[in-house]
């Protein structure tokens, strides 16, 4: 008899446990998926990649990608110890290597003789300075076209 009050308790409490499961389907549907995670043991597949587009301007060929792309899985592969990453021509991830402004820059800070690091401050440290020189010559170029306007103007 000292039993039942805590049995009864334990109905009740499941019982609302299994309303509130129905009445609120996302919960349970996300318990499932929860559960399908846990179970499905993450990384036993590589991910598949393949190469979608790369920008000419690179001036590198699908060959060249891939095996830079193959050196990049080492880097996560080697300390799990397992094929994460695999590269396959109908792979799921697709790879789009996009000119954008930040390689115009390194291009142009590069033909100034201007290195490189591998960082992202060494990066924002050469992009200021290349947006200096670029306003310096700006403002000169502006002088240099106001004397030589002067000069059309004596010349005439």
């Amino acid at each position: 008899m000292k039993r039942l009050p805590h049995l009864l308790l334990l109905v009740l409490l499941l019982g609302i446990a299994a309303w509130w499961i129905v009445a609120n389907p996302i919960f349970l549907q996300t318990l499932i998926l929860d559960y399908q995670r846990l179970v499905s043991r993450p990384c036993r597949q590589p991910i598949t990649y393949r190469i979608n587009a790369i920008d000419p301007r690179f001036k590198l060929t699908n060959t060249q990608v891939v095996d830079i792309l193959k050196k990049a899985e080492t880097i996560w592969e080697v300390p799990t110890g397992k094929n994460l990453f695999e590269y396959s021509s109908e792979g799921d991830v697709a790879v789009d290597l996009v000119y954008d402004y930040r390689q115009e820059n390194a291009n142009k800070l590069t033909a100034l003789g201007i290195t490189l690091d591998d960082t992202r401050g060494s990066y924002d440290a050469l992009n200021a300075k290349y947006k200096t020189l670029q306003s310096d010559y700006t403002r000169k170029n502006s002088i240099f076209n106001t004397l030589y306007r002067q000069f059309q103007t004596q010349k005439a």
